[in-house]
């Protein structure tokens, strides 16, 4: 059953790497730390670390994580000498642990992280082949012979990628690697003090006056055996469940308050529309209103200035016609044609040259379709 369950991880965990979850999953984190103020966020990761004891040379020393300011880091809170009598160390490091506070976790020991000297770590970064990512720890186990003089039964490493670069298809990796002797005599320190190793980690921290170090120091590298690391069940512990409702009731209302916001001014628009709908069908009927009326009153200037007046036909006349011309009779009238009426002027009198009258009445602007009516005597 254990083996099917572990089967089962490692196939959603090639599954969750083909998808490209991890990957979304740093970006969405790293986008959500920037918005959260700087205290919580350090409250936050406080309440994930573990304390840290750091073995040096003949001395034990405990760094236990802290907020200072709005920023975590680590505090150095007790010195435990190693390598004097047996009894009075042991003694000393069950005290020390006995200090820190405990989690209410049912009595089970306190968790803590083991950090080493630089001296005892053999660390390097490498660059390698993006194709490589999904099973990093066993590409590197067969190339252990490259790295170190030591075999890779007498080894503890591990590595973790610290930087991608999609264009040349390369990732960059922290590695480092100690000798199992090294972590297993630090191991049975802690054990025996009451503690329970959770990690090792490759460098110890050193802060100012010995005292205070930045938390950004620690490595994510764990020189701990993945078989012997604890199992973390984060979906049965509240601090799961607490963070995530908080971000799905904030995911329901950053998608429902939009949405209900968008309502509420659909709904004032659609007033707005209904009153803009009334007014322009009252615009419309004062409208056809003006047009009509506008139609009637020019109906008569129409039919009025539809052709020059008898006044302005006279004048135009006298001044076409030539001085040895003079007039008998001279009759307008209107005769339908079509749908639009049709109005004739008919001169009679005598000239010197009745033949060219007929051009000079083309060449009025006011008179068109000149002709003699009967012959010209």
């Amino acid at each position: 059953m254990e083996q099917a369950l572990n089967n089962f991880r490692q196939a959603l965990r090639q599954a969750a790497a083909k998808l490209g979850l991890p990957a979304f999953w740093r970006w969405w984190t790293g986008e959500l730390a920037s918005l959260a103020p700087m205290g919580p966020r350090a409250a936050l990761q406080r309440r994930r670390r573990r304390p840290l004891l750091a073995f040096g040379d003949g001395v034990a020393v405990l760094w236990e994580p802290r907020v200072v300011d709005g920023v975590l880091v680590l505090a150095e809170v007790a010195r435990v000498p190693i390598g004097g009598d047996v009894a009075a160390t042991a003694q000393a490091g069950r005290a020390m642990i006995e200090a820190l506070p405990r989690r209410p976790s049912g009595g089970a020991p306190v968790k803590v992280v083991i950090a080493l000297p630089p001296s005892q770590v053999l660390r390097k970064q490498l660059t390698l082949p993006a194709a490589i990512e999904e099973n990093l720890k066993d590409a590197l186990t067969y190339d252990l012979d490259r790295h170190t003089p030591f075999r890779a039964d007498q080894l503890y490493f591990d590595a973790v990628v610290i930087e991608r670069d999609p264009a040349k298809k390369l990732i960059r990796v922290d590695w480092a690697a100690v000798l199992k002797t090294v972590v297993d005599t630090a191991r049975r320190h802690v054990e025996s003090w009451g503690a329970q190793v959770v990690g090792v980690s490759p460098e110890a921290p050193t802060g100012e006056g010995g005292s205070i170090a930045p938390s950004s120091r620690w490595s994510k590298l764990n020189l701990l055996p993945e078989d012997e690391r604890p199992e973390i069940v984060v979906w049965r512990h509240p601090r799961f469940w607490v963070p995530a409702a908080a971000i799905a009731v904030a995911a329901v209302i950053a998608v429902a308050l939009p949405i209900w916001q968008k309502r509420d001014y659909v709904i004032t628009l659609g007033g707005i529309v209904e009153q803009a709908r009334a007014e322009a069908t009252a615009s419309d009927a004062l409208r056809q209103q003006l047009d009509q009326a506008t139609g009637d009153y020019n109906f008569a200037l129409g039919k009025k200035y539809a052709y020059p007046s008898t006044v302005q036909l006279l004048d135009d006349v006298t001044k076409i016609l030539p001085d040895d011309t003079w007039l008998t009779q001279l009759e307008i009238k209107s005769t339908p044609k079509g749908k639009e009426p049709h109005r004739e002027m008919l001169l009679r009198g005598e000239s010197a040259n009745a033949g060219r009258l007929i051009s000079a009445l083309e060449d009025s602007k006011l008179f068109e379709q000149a002709a003699p009516r009967s012959p010209t005597t």
